[in-house]
């Protein structure tokens, strides 16, 4: 029983010790470009994800290849280049200032990359499902503010 505990420390502390030279390059060049002055809370590894936890409280999840899979901005808004221009038009179309604080992109559903975006619309927050080429699948209203 000792040989384990030793092996889950060992593991304990090699999940605590990431850094940002870990990451993959296309997940720190992701982070520069849409968090330009990020900086880095701590950083994760479980099943080949990367959790990236900004200071700001924002939360990115990395594949293996640095490919963003989540954005949890908490309040502050996901930047706009972060999204296909058509899933923005078509959220814009829907909100007039629409301040888009959740991302998750799921593999191909329905032959299309699938949006779930989660937005605060003055006081009313929902909850949107969106294909790549901009066609909503769904809208649910969570709740008002």
């Amino acid at each position: 029983m000792r040989k384990y505990k030793y092996f889950f420390i060992l593991i304990a502390l090699f999940y605590n010790f990431l850094n940002a030279g870990d990451l993959p390059k296309n997940a720190f060049n992701f982070m520069g470009s849409v968090f330009p002055d990020f900086k880095i809370d701590n950083i994760s590894l479980e099943n080949n994800i990367y959790k990236v936890t900004l200071l700001n409280e924002a939360v990115i999840s990395f594949d293996g290849h640095g490919n963003w899979l989540k954005i949890d901005s908490s309040f502050e808004p996901i930047p706009e280049t972060v999204f296909p221009k058509k899933v923005l038009d078509s959220i814009i179309e829907k909100f007039k200032n629409p301040k888009i604080v959740y991302a998750n992109k799921y593999d191909k559903i329905y032959e299309k990359l699938l949006y779930e975006v989660i937005i605060y619309d003055k006081y009313d927050i929902f909850a949107i499902y969106i294909k790549e080429d901009g066609e909503m699948i769904d809208m649910h209203f969570l709740k008002s503010m």
